[in-house]
């Protein structure tokens, strides 16, 4: 154990004389701007993930309503592309780990900044962990706080906002050649924690109950397509895809994940099955839903891999009807 230990220090200065040279220059980057904005500059930190970035986007709006500022946002390269949907986004800076904002936040002062990041949560690349003023809230009782977007302003020492996020379409065409059916319904079914996942059977069992809707499966591998008549657009579609394919279905059913922060950002009707997580027997993770017909969620009393297809049917026979009749 002390010989990793060791052998974990020595990896931990190395990555720093590594990251030392790209935090510079985002801070050299980041006080520029700054200073050319005369100081009027918000400063917002979040780099991951999807679904917690979509739930963050209010506060983009908040900020740039209240203060009239240019909002900067630091975030993870690989998620640059969420960011161009964001309409009150007015500068993106890409961090290649949690541990460049580590470093920048140890050695640099700035004014209006948001940190939206757990204290404690750690890198997973370089081992370093960020620092909350806001200990009381962690992975443990976030959901205790409200919705992701009102434990994330808690964190980050503002108002406790509940506001639906908006993504704006910054592209009209897929990016391959596909062209999407009139009237078509979006499942995804697989989340990164197994536990927000609901049966495949189930999934199978309720997309045959319909037999005049073609179904498109997006995600990251697909495990439903080759049956009943699915067509699945897993991994073959940007975030800017994403945005189109949810944007333009007549449905949207899916698990607790980031397509269902999308559908939610988009105003799309959806179908959200929930169940317990973690610690919470019952937890809301969407902003801005209590007062909006066209995003419906099933909350289940146990694990929603266990959520009776039949209730799910139903649901969604209704939501579909009443979709029909518009």
């Amino acid at each position: 154990m002390k010989k990793y230990m060791r052998a974990r220090e020595r990896r931990k200065r190395l990555y720093s004389i590594i990251l030392i040279p790209r935090v510079l220059k985002i801070r050299r980057y980041l006080k520029k701007y700054i200073r050319k904005e005369e100081g009027n500059v918000s400063v917002i930190v979040l780099t991951e993930h999807i679904g917690d970035i979509i739930a963050c986007e209010p506060v983009s709006y908040w900020l740039k309503r209240t203060y009239q500022h240019k909002v900067v946002w630091l975030i993870n390269e690989k998620y640059h592309e969420l960011l161009l949907m964001f309409r009150n986004v007015d500068e993106i800076i890409d961090l290649s780990c949690l541990s460049e904002w580590v470093y920048l936040d140890k050695f640099t002062h700035l004014p209006h900044v948001y940190n939206l990041h757990f204290d404690g949560r750690q890198c997973s690349r370089f081992y370093l962990s960020n620092q909350s003023s806001q200990k009381h809230i962690g992975f443990e009782n976030y959901y205790n706080y409200g919705c992701l977007l009102e434990s994330f302003c808690m964190v980050g020492k503002l108002p406790r906002l509940n506001i639906r996020p908006q993504l704006f379409l910054v592209q009209h065409t897929l990016s391959f050649n596909y062209l999407l059916p009139d009237k078509y319904i979006v499942v995804h079914p697989q989340a990164n924690d197994i536990s927000r996942n609901w049966d495949i059977g189930k999934w199978n069992q309720l997309i045959s109950s319909f037999p005049d809707f073609t179904f498109i499966e997006i995600g990251l591998s697909p495990v439903l397509s080759g049956k009943n008549c699915i067509t699945s657009l897993c991994g073959k579609l940007t975030f800017q895809d994403i945005a189109l394919v949810v944007k333009n279905c007549f449905l949207f059913i899916g698990i607790d994940s980031g397509m269902a922060h999308f559908a939610n950002a988009l105003g799309t009707p959806s179908l959200i099955l929930l169940g317990k997580y973690g610690n919470f027997d019952k937890y809301m993770p969407y902003s801005g839903i209590f007062d909006i017909e066209d995003f419906r969620v099933i909350q289940y009393p146990d694990f929603v891999y266990d959520l009776p297809v039949s209730i799910v049917k139903e649901e969604a026979d209704r939501f579909i009807s009443a979709l029909n009749a518009r």
